[in-house]
């Protein structure tokens, strides 16, 4: 993804919202932690990587065009095991699953110590991620789709249904909040514009990407931290 104002629109877009909090008070606060998790992705990748070069069982595939970058690791010969079983046992001992891709760039980690460093090595270019925060009016209404708002209705999709009532809605099959969905969208319309409000039951922090440019790895653990989190934003 390009580090811009403004997802790739012919492409599905990934959120994770973020609430701040006593470790979350800044972008900076959020990158560091996001960072760390992709520093453990390759933590990971190397012990598996480690732990299965002499093995038979498995074969490490590898980008012979990409200075042998590791792509995914896989079993030799699949019609001797059953395939969920083993997936299973190896993503409980190693934390990424069989056929996983594991090829993503992660040079970044070493040459951006900051935030700021992420966005001048991407400036232009395709980067994996970028952090919004709604408190600053530039990323709180950059773009029709990046804006808070629209974020704020992929997650709460009845925002503009003035019925207000769950067993009607027709966005009921989509979502998760169990018809706790109405009080919170009161509570943000009655908050007369205050912002502090929004971000109490929304969050202020968004880590923002496109489907499949940030590791499943990364993605699993990113969403435990998030109020809301989405990987496929249809």
């Amino acid at each position: 993804m390009k580090i811009r104002y403004g997802f790739v629109t012919n492409s599905s877009s990934s959120s994770f919202i973020i609430k701040k909090k006593d470790n979350f008070n800044s972008v900076e606060d959020v990158y560091q932690t996001v960072k760390q998790l992709y520093v453990e992705f390759k933590n990971v990748i190397d012990n598996a990587v480690n732990a299965c070069k002499d093995n038979p069982k498995y074969t490490i595939v590898r980008d012979k065009d990409d200075n042998n970058k590791v792509v995914h690791i896989t079993l030799t010969k699949e019609k001797d095991y059953d395939w969920l079983t083993e997936t299973d046992a190896f993503e409980a001992e190693f934390g990424i699953g069989l056929l996983d891709y594991l090829g993503y760039n992660l040079t970044w980690m070493e040459t951006c110590p900051t935030y700021q460093d992420f966005l001048k090595k991407f400036e232009g270019e395709y980067g994996p991620f970028r952090i919004l925060d709604f408190s600053k009016p530039e990323d709180r209404d950059s773009d029709e789709e990046e804006s808070l708002m629209s974020i704020l209705c992929w997650y709460m999709p009845c925002y503009d249904d003035n019925s207000r009532n769950c067993n009607t809605c027709k966005y009921t099959k989509y979502c998760d909040f169990h018809k706790k969905c109405p009080d919170l969208i009161d509570k943000v319309k009655d908050a007369n514009g205050d912002i502090d409000v929004v971000f109490e039951v929304f969050g202020q922090f968004c880590v923002a990407s496109e489907c499949g440019y940030i590791p499943d790895y990364v993605v699993q653990r990113l969403s435990g931290l998030s109020t809301f989190a989405c990987n496929h934003m249809g």
